[in-house]
C-alpha cells in the first residue's frame, strides 16, 4: 500500500470517527457494586423502618458495602463509539492493547494499526501502514510518562545524556511478528522499526560473574537499522468477535514482543519477547541523526517474562531512583534487578516464589506504588518534610497477593567518608508486609490511591483492597466489559493462559480497562461523593454511618480530605450536623411517622448518638429539640436523652431543657420525678443554673442532688444537713412515714461520707485542708444542744434534738457513723484531771467547739436512762424510748474507748457500765465501733472514689448492711424505670432496723470489760462485788486479772484452769511467775502446790511442757510425780512421752504435735517435718541438760513402764522406740510386748535374745493371718462379682460395672479393708450415709481393668494392689531382712532352716488356697473361710463375716471390677507366686542353688512345675549369667597381665644411649673419644625398673683401666660405678625432683 493510499485510510477513519462521535451522548453512567449489607449506628432492626420514614430505599435491601460506593466504573463512550464504528473495525480491527500518556489514549488494533485519542476522545491520529499490517496484531505498546515531580537540576533521575523526545511525542509499538516500531504522535512518522523478534539472529548468551547465568553479559551498544518486516506464526491472541476469524502473520516472522516498559528516563525501553528475552533498548538523537543502543538483559533461560514493572520514581526523592529497579515474573518465581545506565545488571532479589497452594499455570501481575503513610506527616508538616515510605511492590499470584516492602539503607563508603561529593551506597532489604487471599484467581492488580488497591478476578468483578488492613473494601461487577486478552502463553503443564498484562492500565490516579466493548475507567471518588451517592439513593442511615466513619477516621479508601486530622474532623462534622437536621426534618414532617413511637424514639436515639459522637451537644439541645417541642415529641425526646446523660455520655444540659424535662416528669408522676436526681448527679455544675437546680432540688425533696450541688458547686457541706434535718424534725403535709425514713437513711449516709474524707453521692475526696473545718461544722451541728430555731419554727423543747433524731432513726447505723467523732484526735482536749461527772451537764460550747468529754454527754444525754442502778442490768421501761440493746451499743462503744483513753467516764457511768456487761445474757456478735483509728468503720480506705460517674462498685465502700440499699440507689442507675428507694425496699428495711436489735456475745463483754478494767484505777470499782459477778457468768479472764490485782495465785491459776482459752498455755503462765523476781517464797509455794494439784489437767494437752516443767522448776517432786499420776496411766503415759521425748505416731498424745497441711503441698509438709524434728532436737537437748543438771537418771524400771504403757495405748510406736534405746530390760520387755500382743516388738525382741528362730515364727504367723486376709479381699470381689452379674441379666456383661463394699473384722462398717484403697467416692459417700462407714479414698488411678493378660507380672495390673497385698508385702519384706542378717553368723543348716520355713509357709499356702479354689469349683457355697477352718484350725483368724453391697453403674470410669471373665482368686494365687520368686531370688545369694533346687525337688515335687518354672528358669538365667560375667572378668584380668609383663620385658631390653663423656660425680672421662657414642647392653639387673641403668665392663667401653664399671641411666647421665655409691637411682635427677617438690 502506498503512502497516499494509507493518508487516504487514515482520512476516512477520521471522517468516520468524528461523524459517529456528534451522535453520541458524552454523559457517562455510574455502576456500582454489590459487597456486603450496610453499617449503621442503630439496631439493624430499625434500619430499614427509619430510611423508609425518610422516603428512601431501605438499608437492608441495598446491596452496598459497609464503606459505602468506593469506586466508579464509567466508559468513555466517545472513544467507544469509534472504536466499535464498522469502518474501524473493518480497516483496523478489533482491540488488543492499551497505554496511556496525560496527551493522549493509544489503542492497539488486531490489524496492526494504533489509534491515538486525544483527552477529548477523539481519534486524532492513526499508526500505521501496510507494512506494519504486515506485521501482526499488536501485542504490546508504551510510551514515556511524565515524572510525577517536575525534574530540577541536579536530579540525580535526570540522565547525563541528551533527551530523544519530550514526554508523550512518541510511542513504541509491538507486534507478534517480532518488530518494535517508534512513531512520532505529533505527526505520526514512523522514527525507527526494530526487528527483535528474527530467529536468526542468536542473543548473547555469556555469563557474568557473581550474576546468575539468565542474565546475559552486556554487550558494547551498536547501531541498528531498520529491518524487514516479517510475520508470526502464531494465531491472533486478540478476543475476536463471534465469527470472525485473526488474520494469519506472514511466514518467516519472529518471536512476539509481549512486553514493553519505558524506563523513567523516557529514552529507555525494556522489550520483552515470548522466549524469555529481555533487551533494554537506548534511543539517541546525534546530528539530527536517530540511532539505537542494544543491551541483552535476560537470555531466555528462565523462561518466559510474563509480567515486567518497572519502579518509577514518586513525588518525593528517594535512594531507589538511581537504581531502575524492574521486576518481572516468570512461571516460578518473581526477580528484582538493578538496570543503572553504564553498569552492569545486579540481581536484587529473587526469593519471591509462586505461593503454596496456587493454579498451575496462574499468571502472576506486578504493581508498583510509592506510598505515603497518613500517620507519618501530621498536621502542619511541609510537603518537602514529608518522610516516603519505602515502595511496595503489589505480587497477585492466583487468588494470592503478596505486598513487598523495599527498605532502604544509605552509607558512604569508610574510604570517601571524609569526601563531601561521594555518592553514597545504597543497601537494600526486601522485606514481605502483607498477605493476602481472595477466593476468584486473580487476572490484574494495580496501585489506586495511597491506601488503595484495585484487582480484577476470572469472574470479571473489579475489587477494592485495602493494603494495610487487608481487607477488600468493594466488589464491583464488570462482565458487560470482557475483558480483551492480548496474549496467551503455554503453561509448564501445556495448558494456554490469557494474559490480560497490556489491556489494564494506570494513568493519573485512573485504571483504564479495555474490552471487547471499548475502555472503561475507574476512580476512586471523594468522600463527599460517596456521601452523595447515597442521599441520591435515599439511603440516609448508611450516609450518617459513613460519614461518621470519615469524621472518626474508620471509612477506608478516602480521598477528598486534608490530612490534617483536625481539619477533617472540622469539616465531616459539619456535613454530619447538616445531614442530620435534614433527617429529622424530613421524618418529622410526615404525621405518619409522629404517629408511630417507636419511629420517633428511634430518630431521637439516633440524632442524640451522632451529635454526641461528633462532639455537638449544643445542636442537639438547641435546633434539634427545639424541632421535636414543634412536633410534640419533646417529653419523648427528653426521656431519651435521659440514659445518656446517665451514663455520662451528656455532662451538660441547657435550662431550657432542665425545665423541660422537670415539667415533664412532673406530669407524669408516679415518683417520675426522682428520675431527675439521677440526671443531676451525672451533670457539670459549671453549665447548670445552679439557682433553678437548687430550687427544684428542695421543692422535691431530691437530697441527693442537693448534696451534690452544694459540695461541689458552693464547697459547702452543712446547708443539704441543715434541709434534710429540717425535713426529719418538721416533716410537710405531703411528706409521707416512707418518704420521712429514707430522708433519715440518707442524713447518716451523707454523715458517713463526709466524716470520712468523701463527697456525698459521688465519693471523691474531700480537700484535706478542708477537712477539718467540714468536721467541726458537721459535729457542731449534730451535737448542738440547743439549736437556734429557723425563722417561722418553734424551738425543740429537748435537749440535742439532731442527735436524738438521728439515734431514733437508727440506733446502730447513728452510732456506728457518729462514733467517728471519738477518733478525731482534734477534739481530744479533755484531760483525766479535769473530768466531772460523765452525766451531768456540762457548759455550753459553741458549735465550732466540741470535745470528746461533750460528745460522751451528749450520747448519755439522749439514750442512758438514770434508772438503771450501779452493778446492775440495763431496764427496760416502755416509758424510755431505747431500749437495753440499743442502749447496750452506747456502752460498748464508751468502754472501748474509755480503754482506749478516748475519754474518761466517772465511777457511776463505769458501774452502769460494768453492770450491763456482767449480765447473764448470752448474745450475739454487736457492731464494731472504732475498728481503724481515724478512719470510719463504715467507710474503706481502700475504697476508690467515684468522680462523676456513678457506680454500683461504690456500694462497696460501705460495709453497713442498711445503708448499703441506700448507697445503691443514689449511685446506680440499672434502667430508666427504676425508683431511686421502692416503697418494698422502705419497707424491708424499716422493719428489719426495729426487728434485729443487737445482740453481744459472752466472749466480746469479757472482752470490752477486761479493757475497760486494766484502763481503770482499783478505786473506780468495788473488787470483791465485781469477783462475785464475773465469776457467776464465767468471765474467767476478767477474774484472772481481778486476783493478780489481788496476788491471789491460787485462784489465778484455778480461774486459768477453768478457762477453756488459757488452760492450753497454763505451763508457759506457770514458768512466768516462777521466774517472776518480784513473787516471795511463800507466794511460789503455793504456785507449786497449785501446780502440782493441777499436774494431770496440765499433762494432757503439753507433755514434754509438764515434764520440763517439773525438772526446771520442781526437781525435787520428780519421784512424786509418778506416785500423783499413777491413778491415771494415760496422763502418765503423756508425761512419760515428754520427759523421755518420744512421741509415738498413733498415740492420742497432744505433745505439741505437728499441724498436718492440707494443702497437698509435699514441699511445705517436708519444711514443716524438718522444723518439727529440728525442734524435737532442741527440746531432747534441753531434757537432757535439766536431768544432768538435776542428777535424775532414767532407770531400767521407767523405760520398762513406759513400754508397757506405750503398749496399751500407742502399741504401733513400741518397735520404733525398742530400736531407739538400749536401757531397757530385755526380758521384761518381752513378757510385756507377748502380754499385749505387739508382734513386731516380740520380733524385734527375740532376735535381740538370740532367738532368731521365734522371731521368724511370730513373723510366720503374721504373714500367714496377712495372707488369709487378702484371700478373702479377693474372694469377696469374686462375690460381689457374681452378685452384679446375677443382677443384671437385662443388661450386657461387656457393659455392667459392679462396685463391691464388704466389711471385715467389723473394722469399717461396710468396708472390707483390703478394699478401703480402692473403692470410688460415690460409694464412699453412699455406704457412710446408708452404714455410717468411714472408707478411705481411693487412689488415682486405681481401677479395675477388664484385660487380661499372661504371666504374674502382667496380672498384677489386673487389679490395684489393695491394703492387705501391702502388708503381705511388708511382712515378706521384714521376714526376708530377718534372715539375711542372720545368714552371716548362723551354721549353713540353721541358715537353710530359717530360709526354708519361710519357703515352706508360702508353698504351703499356695497349696492350701488351690485346695480351697477346687473345693469352691465343685461347692459353689463353700467360700475361702470355710475352707479354711476345715485346713487350718489353729491359726487365729478373725472374724470372717462376709457382707456385699453391690451397686451397677454402666459408666466404665467408675467401675471396680467388670466381669467380663476377671477372676479375682486367680489374682490371688498369681500374687503367691510372686511372692514365692521375690523370696527365692533373695535366698540365693545366701543359700546355695544345689540346696534350694533340691528342697524344691524333693519337698515340693509333687506339686505343679508351673509354680516353680519362672523361678527355677529365672535361678538358672541368672547362674548362667554370673558364670559368664566371673569367665570374661577372668579373661579380661589374663589379658591385662599378659599386656603389662610384656611392656616390662620390652622396656628392660632396650639399650640405653649415654650422653655424657665423663662422670657426672667426679668429672673424669668415662670413655676415648673414638668411643663415646658407644651404647651400652642393659645388663645390670641391680638398677630399679624406674631408673633404669646398665653397667659396661672395661672391654665393652675400650678403656684400659681395670674392672672400672660405667653405670647409664635411661635420663642419659652417665656415673662410675665406684662414683654410684649407694645411690640406685640418678643422683642428679633426684636432686632436681627434690627441689622441685620443695
Amino acid at each position: 500500500m502506498s503512502s497516499s493510499s494509507s493518508s487516504l485510510l487514515s482520512s476516512n477513519l477520521l471522517n468516520t470517527s468524528s461523524s459517529s462521535s456528534n451522535n453520541t451522548n458524552n454523559n457517562t453512567s455510574s455502576s456500582t457494586g454489590s459487597p456486603a449489607s450496610s453499617r449503621s449506628i442503630t439496631p439493624s432492626s430499625s434500619s430499614a423502618s427509619l430510611s423508609a420514614m425518610a422516603g428512601g430505599v431501605p438499608s437492608s435491601s441495598a446491596s452496598l458495602s459497609p464503606y459505602g460506593t468506593v469506586v466508579l466504573p464509567q466508559p468513555l463512550a466517545k472513544l467507544n463509539d469509534t472504536i466499535q464504528s464498522p469502518a474501524i473495525k473493518r480497516d483496523a480491527g478489533i482491540p488488543t492493547v492499551v497505554a496511556l500518556t496525560p496527551k493522549f489514549t493509544a489503542v492497539g488494533t488486531s490489524h496492526g494499526l494504533t489509534l491515538l485519542f486525544d483527552t477529548n476522545q477523539n481519534l486524532s491520529l492513526i499508526l500505521g501502514t501496510s507494512v506494519t499490517h504486515d506485521y501482526g496484531p499488536v501485542t504490546a505498546i508504551d510510551a514515556p510518562s511524565a515524572p510525577l515531580r517536575p525534574a530540577t537540576e541536579g536530579d540525580p533521575i535526570l540522565p547525563n545524556y541528551t533527551h530523544f523526545a519530550s514526554y508523550g511525542d512518541w510511542i513504541a509499538v509491538g507486534h507478534q511478528g517480532g518488530q518494535l516500531v517508534l512513531w512520532d504522535t505529533n505527526n505520526g512518522r514512523q522514527i525507527k522499526m526494530i526487528s527483535l523478534g528474527n530467529p536468526n539472529i542468536t542473543p548473547q548468551t555469556t555469563s557474568l560473574s557473581k550474576v546468575p547465568s539468565f542474565v546475559a553479559k552486556p554487550v558494547k551498544p551498536t547501531t541498528s537499522s531498520s529491518s524487514s518486516s516479517s510475520s508470526s506464526k502464531d494465531s491472533s491472541t486478540s478476543r475476536l468477535p463471534s465469527g470472525t476469524t485473526a488474520p494469519l502473520p506472514p511466514a518467516g516472522s519472529g518471536y512476539p514482543i509481549v512486553g514493553i516498559r519505558f524506563l523513567h528516563d523516557s529514552s529507555r525501553v525494556l522489550v520483552a519477547d515470548n522466549r524469555g528475552v529481555l533487551t533494554l533498548l537506548l534511543f539517541t538523537k546525534v546530528l539530527l541523526l536517530n540511532s539505537v543502543e542494544q543491551q541483552l538483559i535476560l537470555n531466555g533461560s528462565v523462561g518466559p517474562i510474563l509480567s515486567l514493572a518497572p519502579l518509577f520514581p514518586g513525588n518525593f526523592p528517594h535512594p531507589t531512583d538511581t537504581l531502575y529497579i524492574l521486576a518481572f515474573a516468570t512461571w516460578k518465581r518473581v526477580h528484582l534487578i538493578s538496570a543503572i545506565p553504564g553498569e552492569s545488571v545486579r540481581i536484587l532479589h529473587s526469593k519471591i516464589r509462586k505461593p503454596e497452594g496456587t493454579r498451575e499455570g496462574a499468571l502472576p501481575y506486578l504493581a508498583w506504588r510509592r506510598v505515603i503513610n497518613p500517620k507519618d506527616s501530621p498536621a502542619g508538616t511541609k510537603k518537602n518534610q514529608i518522610k516516603p515510605l519505602e515502595p511496595i511492590l503489589a505480587v497477585a499470584w492466583g487468588v494470592h497477593v503478596l505486598l513487598l516492602q523495599v527498605v532502604t539503607t544509605s552509607h558512604r563508603p569508610r574510604a570517601a567518608s571524609s569526601d563531601a561529593n561521594s555518592i553514597p551506597r545504597v543497601e537494600l532489604e526486601f522485606i514481605e508486609v502483607g498477605a493476602y487471599k481472595t477466593d476468584v484467581e486473580i487476572v490484574s492488580i494495580e496501585w489506586l490511591g495511597a491506601q488503595t488497591v484495585l484487582f480484577v478476578n476470572a469472574k470479571n468483578e473489579l475489587r477494592v483492597l485495602d493494603p494495610f488492613a487487608l481487607e477488600e473494601v468493594e466488589n464491583v461487577n464488570m462482565k458487560e466489559i470482557e475483558l480483551v486478552y492480548h496474549r496467551k502463553f503455554t503453561s509448564p503443564s501445556g495448558k494456554m493462559e490469557y494474559s490480560y498484562h497490556n489491556t489494564v492500565r494506570k494513568n493519573r490516579g485512573r485504571i483504564f480497562l479495555l474490552g471487547m466493548h471499548g475502555l472503561h475507567t475507574v476512580h476512586l471518588l471523594t468522600w463527599l461523593e460517596r456521601i452523595n451517592t447515597l442521599l441520591g439513593n435515599g439511603l440516609w442511615l448508611d450516609a450518617l454511618s459513613l460519614t461518621l466513619d470519615f469524621y472518626e477516621g474508620r471509612a477506608k479508601a478516602v480521598v477528598g480530605l486534608p490530612s490534617n486530622t483536625a481539619q477533617a474532623k472540622a469539616i465531616t462534622a459539619s456535613k454530619l450536623a447538616e445531614m442530620l437536621l435534614q433527617y429529622a426534618q424530613l421524618v418529622l414532617s410526615d404525621e405518619a411517622n409522629i404517629a408511630n413511637l417507636n419511629n420517633v424514639i428511634q430518630l431521637g436515639a439516633l440524632c442524640i448518638e451522632y451529635t454526641l459522637a461528633i462532639g455537638r451537644p449544643d445542636i442537639l439541645l438547641r435546633d434539634l429539640y427545639s424541632l421535636f417541642r414543634e412536633t410534640e415529641c419533646g417529653g419523648i425526646f427528653l426521656e431519651i436523652l435521659e440514659p445518656f446523660v446517665v451514663h455520662d455520655k451528656l455532662t451538660h444540659l441547657s435550662p431550657e431543657v432542665m425545665q423541660g424535662m422537670v415539667d415533664h416528669y412532673h406530669e407524669r408522676g408516679g415518683g417520675m420525678i426522682r428520675r431527675i436526681e439521677h440526671v443531676i448527679l451525672h451533670l457539670d455544675l459549671a453549665s447548670l443554673d445552679t439557682h433553678q437546680v437548687v430550687t427544684i432540688c428542695r421543692r422535691y425533696r431530691l437530697f441527693s442532688a442537693l448534696c451534690y450541688v452544694f459540695t461541689k458547686g458552693f464547697d459547702d457541706y452543712l446547708s443539704p444537713l441543715e434541709d434534710m434535718m429540717d425535713v426529719l424534725l418538721f416533716p410537710g403535709p405531703e411528706d409521707t412515714q416512707e418518704d420521712i425514713h429514707e430522708i433519715g437513711y440518707k442524713v447518716l449516709l451523707y454523715l458517713q461520707y463526709t466524716l470520712s474524707g468523701k463527697s456525698f453521692p459521688s465519693g471523691t475526696d474531700i480537700p484535706k485542708e478542708r477537712m477539718n473545718s467540714v468536721k467541726r461544722q458537721i459535729f457542731g451541728f449534730i451535737f448542738d444542744k440547743n439549736p437556734p430555731a429557723k425563722k417561722g419554727r418553734q424551738p425543740s423543747s429537748e435537749s440535742y434534738p439532731h442527735l436524738r433524731r438521728l439515734v431514733l432513726q437508727d440506733s446502730p447505723e447513728a452510732l456506728r457513723v457518729l462514733s467517728v467523732a471519738f477518733e478525731d484526735r482534734k477534739l481530744s482536749n479533755f484531760t483525766p484531771s479535769s473530768a466531772t461527772n460523765s452525766m451531768s451537764p456540762l457548759p455550753p460550747d459553741s458549735r465550732g467547739h466540741i470535745t470528746h468529754q461533750n460528745v460522751l454527754h451528749a450520747f448519755g444525754t439522749v439514750m442512758l436512762n438514770p434508772a438503771q442502778v450501779p452493778y446492775g442490768p440495763i431496764p427496760s421501761s416502755s416509758k424510755w424510748p431505747f431500749t437495753p440493746e440499743q442502749q447496750g451499743l452506747l456502752m460498748m462503744m464508751i468502754a472501748r474507748y474509755h480503754a482506749q483513753s478516748v475519754i474518761v467516764a466517772d465511777r457511776e457511768l463505769l458501774c452502769h457500765v460494768i453492770g450491763f456487761l456482767v449480765q447473764d445474757a448470752n448474745l450475739h456478735q454487736p457492731l464494731s465501733f472504732g475498728a481503724n483509728r481515724g478512719v470510719s468503720p463504715l467507710v474503706s480506705s481502700t475504697s476508690a472514689p467515684v468522680g462523676s460517674g456513678m457506680s454500683i462498685a461504690n456500694t462497696a465502700a460501705v460495709k453497713s448492711p442498711t445503708l448499703a440499699p441506700f448507697v445503691a440507689g443514689d449511685l446506680i442507675h440499672p434502667n430508666i424505670a427504676a425508683i431511686v428507694n421502692s416503697e418494698a425496699t422502705l419497707h424491708h428495711h424499716a422493719a428489719s432496723s426495729s426487728s434485729a436489735a443487737p445482740h453481744f456475745p459472752r466472749e466480746e463483754r469479757q472482752r470490752a470489760l477486761l479493757d475497760l478494767l486494766r484502763a481503770c484505777y482499783p478505786e473506780d470499782y468495788d473488787t470483791e462485788k465485781l469477783l462475785l459477778l464475773v465469776e457467776g457468768v464465767e468471765f474467767f479472764k476478767v477474774a484472772q486479772f481481778l486476783y493478780s490485782q489481788k496476788r491471789d495465785f491460787s485462784k489465778m491459776l484455778a480461774s486459768h484452769i477453768k478457762d477453756s482459752d488459757t488452760r492450753d498455755h497454763l505451763h508457759i503462765f506457770i514458768a512466768s511467775l516462777m521466774t517472776d523476781p518480784s513473787l516471795t517464797q511463800e507466794e511460789k509455794a503455793a504456785i507449786k502446790s497449785t501446780t502440782m494439784t493441777y499436774l494431770p489437767r496440765i499433762t494432757a494437752p503439753h507433755s514434754s511442757a509438764a515434764a520440763r516443767l517439773v525438772l526446771e522448776f520442781f526437781p525435787n517432786e520428780y519421784e512424786k510425780v509418778f506416785k500423783l499420776l499413777s491413778p491415771h496411766p494415760q496422763t502418765l503415759f503423756y508425761y512419760l512421752s515428754g520427759l523421755l521425748m518420744y512421741f509415738p505416731t498413733d498415740s492420742q498424745s497432744q505433745a505439741q504435735p505437728l499441724q498436718n497441711s492440707k494443702s497437698g503441698n509435699a514441699v511445705a509438709l517436708s519444711a514443716a517435718h524438718q522444723a518439727s524434728a529440728a525442734s524435737q532436737s532442741t527440746q531432747m537437748t534441753i531434757m537432757k541438760d535439766l536431768l544432768a543438771k538435776n542428777g535424775i537418771r532414767i532407770t531400767p524400771e521407767v523405760h520398762e513402764l513406759y513400754i508397757k504403757l506405750m503398749c496399751q495405748y500407742a502399741p504401733t510406736g513400741v518397735y520404733r522406740y525398742l530400736i531407739t534405746h538400749e536401757d531397757y530390760p530385755l526380758d521384761a520387755c518381752l513378757r510385756i510386748c507377748q502380754q499385749f500382743g505387739v508382734a513386731d516388738a516380740i520380733t524385734y525382741l527375740l532376735e535381740r535374745t538370740g532367738d532368731v528362730s521365734g522371731a521368724l515364727q511370730m513373723m510366720l504367723r503374721t504373714i500367714t493371718a496377712n495372707l488369709e486376709s487378702m484371700m478373702l479381699a479377693y474372694e469377696a470381689l469374686d462375690n460381689a462379682a457374681a452378685a452384679a452379674s446375677s443382677s443384671t441379666t437385662a443388661t450386657p456383661a461387656s457393659t455392667t460395672t459392679m462396685k463391691a463394699i464388704v466389711p471385715l473384722n467389723g473394722a469399717t462398717m461396710g468396708l472390707p479393708s483390703s478394699y478401703e484403697d480402692v473403692v470410688d467416692d460415690e460409694a464412699l459417700a453412699a455406704m457412710i450415709k446408708n452404714r455410717g462407714g468411714k472408707p478411705a479414698r481411693a487412689k488415682n488411678g486405681n481401677k479395675a481393668t477388664s484385660t487380661s493378660n499372661d504371666g504374674a507380672s502382667s496380672a498384677r495390673n489386673l487389679f490395684p494392689r489393695t491394703r492387705e497385698e501391702h502388708e503381705v508385702h511388708a511382712s515378706l519384706q521384714s521376714a526376708i531382712s530377718l534372715c539375711q542378717r542372720n545368714s552371716a553368723r548362723l551354721q549353713d543348716t540353721e541358715n537353710e532352716s530359717l530360709w526354708f520355713r519361710l519357703f515352706d509357709t508360702l508353698v504351703g499356702f499356695l497349696r492350701k488356697a488351690k485346695h480351697a479354689k477346687g473345693t469352691k469349683q465343685n461347692r459353689p457355697k463353700q467360700n475361702w473361710a470355710s475352707a479354711k477352718a476345715a485346713n487350718s484350725s489353729s491359726t487365729n483368724s478373725p472374724n470372717t463375716t462376709v457382707t456385699a453391697i453391690v451397686q451397677s453403674s454402666s459408666s466404665p470410669s467408675t467401675a471396680i471390677a467388670t466381669t467380663t471373665n476377671v477372676d479375682s482368686t486367680k489374682k490371688g494365687l498369681e500374687s503367691l507366686t510372686h511372692l514365692i520368686t521375690t523370696l527365692l531370688h533373695n535366698m540365693m545369694g545366701h543359700v546355695p542353688l544345689s540346696s534350694i533346687l533340691n528342697k524344691i525337688v524333693n519337698d515340693h515335687g509333687g506339686d505343679e512345675f508351673g509354680d516353680f518354672k519362672s523361678t527355677i528358669i529365672g535361678m538358672l538365667d541368672t547362674y548362667t549369667y554370673e558364670a559368664s560375667i566371673l569367665t570374661t572378668a577372668n579373661k579380661l584380668i589374663l589379658n591385662d597381665m599378659h599386656l603389662a609383663t610384656h611392656a616390662l620385658v620390652v622396656q628392660r631390653r632396650r639399650a640405653y644411649r649415654g650422653t655424657e663423656t665423663s662422670c657426672a660425680v667426679c668429672g673424669h672421662a668415662l670413655t676415648s673419644p673414638n668411643n663415646a657414642n658407644t651404647n651400652a647392653s642393659s645388663s645390670s639387673s641391680s638398677a630399679s625398673s624406674s631408673s633404669s641403668s646398665s653397667t659396661m665392663s672395661p672391654s665393652q667401653t675400650g678403656v684400659g683401666a681395670p674392672s672400672e664399671a660405667v653405670v647409664v641411666f635411661h635420663c642419659g647421665h652417665m656415673f662410675h660405678g665406684a662414683c654410684m655409691g649407694r645411690h640406685r637411682l640418678c643422683p642428679l635427677c633426684t636432686k632436681e625432683k627434690a627441689k622441685q617438690q620443695q
